[in-house]
């Protein structure tokens, strides 16, 4: 899943966090969708059930992205 995230004016940083009890979740955040973009972050605990937090600079719009390495893909997003 992506999401494209617009900074309100002034802002220079976001967060993102990604919640699920059975999905082990990769969270990153690129400059532009496309593949080969510039990362600005990552977070990856490596296991099921634990958050993601992800912080990152914001310069103009944002893709966040959301990958999975298994288990259940139900979970919660929350940006800021």
């Amino acid at each position: 899943m992506v999401v494209r995230v617009t900074a309100a004016g002034g802002q220079s940083s976001g967060s993102a966090s990604v919640v699920n009890n059975d999905f082990d979740a990769v969270l990153y955040a690129r400059e532009t969708c496309a593949e080969g973009g510039v990362q600005l972050a990552c977070a990856d605990a490596g296991s099921s059930g634990v958050s993601e937090n992800l912080s990152y600079a914001v310069e103009g719009p944002v893709f966040i992205f959301i990958d999975s390495e298994g288990g259940n893909d139900d979970f919660s997003l929350s940006i800021f």
